[in-house]
């Protein structure tokens, strides 16, 4: 056995700093994972109605009604992370059943909306622009979606809320 220095054994640490370490040590891990942000399921509603369809002054005037339907309720469920991140989801009602793949970035919610099937009826397909407010549990997504079908002639909008299901 070496020893350095004061009759020290060389490398050994005294007894009680190894437990101190391994003590501290566990209650940080512990009181790290009790105060880890985690993921939010959020759901709610949204009232799809008719929406106004933007055109250049220079192009051809609609020469088709616009054709109705696709109005009405709907509900939109999100899973937004426990922070910045991806947020993934679904909708069904008005706007058929839809898939949402998003981005949550500085409390700004933005994404997309898709037709589930590639067959589906009806089908739109939209953007969610929201706003994310509050810490933990009690976050909730204030925002709007707007949707058009194939040919984007039918354009739908709806303001909606999302909080904790």
């Amino acid at each position: 056995m070496q020893q350095g220095r004061g009759g020290q054994d060389k490398g050994a640490a005294p007894a009680s700093s190894s437990g101190a370490v391994a003590s501290a040590s566990a209650s940080a891990k512990a009181s790290a994972s009790a105060e880890a942000p985690k993921d939010l399921a959020v759901g709610g509603a949204y009232d799809a109605k008719a929406g106004e369809v933007r055109l250049p002054k220079d192009a051809p005037p609609f020469v088709e009604p616009e054709g109705g339907g696709a109005t009405g309720a709907g509900t939109l469920a999100l899973v937004l992370p426990a922070s910045d991140g991806d947020v993934m989801g679904t909708g069904d009602g008005a706007l058929g059943a839809q898939v949402f793949s998003g981005r949550l970035e500085e409390g700004r919610l933005t994404g997309t909306l898709a037709p589930k099937a590639a067959d589906a009826t009806p089908a739109f397909w939209g953007t969610v622009d929201a706003k994310v407010d509050g810490k933990g549990d009690t976050r909730t997504v204030q925002g709007t979606l707007r949707a058009s079908g194939k040919d984007g002639k039918i354009v739908r909008e709806s303001a909606f809320t999302l909080k904790k299901k």
